[in-house]
């Protein structure tokens, strides 16, 4: 039982390193309606997988909320409904492509998302080693 807890966490961690497991988590932070920046950053730059987390640092509600409706059965439509102060919202983009999107409440907030095809390879400037446990029982 043992050998097969550490045979998954090796497997684990060696997709994780490699990166073709899981994507990162890439935080942006919802300022305020004011400007000049909206959001932070105003545009994020991440790979095919790569889910954002937006958390709203201002003291009322916002949203994210994309520009597009195109093509909603493949993800590119995304609506956080109202994120509370403090709240969080989070999106995990499967395509590549520009997604512009913008708060429905304070329509001049605007930000972008660019999803770019990942090359397959570790980010070794930025790594990032999660380890998950399973265990099977056989």
């Amino acid at each position: 039982m043992k050998k097969l807890i550490v045979l998954n966490m090796l497997v684990i961690v060696s997709l994780l390193i490699t990166g073709t497991a899981l994507g990162s988590i890439r935080p942006v932070s919802i300022l305020n309606m004011v400007g000049p920046q909206f959001y932070s950053p105003s545009t994020i730059v991440i790979a095919v997988g790569d889910q954002v987390i937006w958390t709203n640092t201002d003291v009322i509600g916002h949203t994210v909320t994309s520009d597009s409706t195109v093509n909603l059965a493949a993800g590119s439509f995304f609506d956080s409904s109202t994120i509370s102060p403090g709240g969080t919202y989070t999106h995990i983009f499967t395509i590549a492509g520009d997604y512009a999107y913008h708060c429905s409440i304070h329509t001049n907030m605007i930000g972008m998302v660019r999803v770019v095809q990942s090359t397959g390879g570790a980010d070794l400037k930025n790594p990032t080693i999660t380890v998950a446990i399973s265990s099977t029982q056989i």
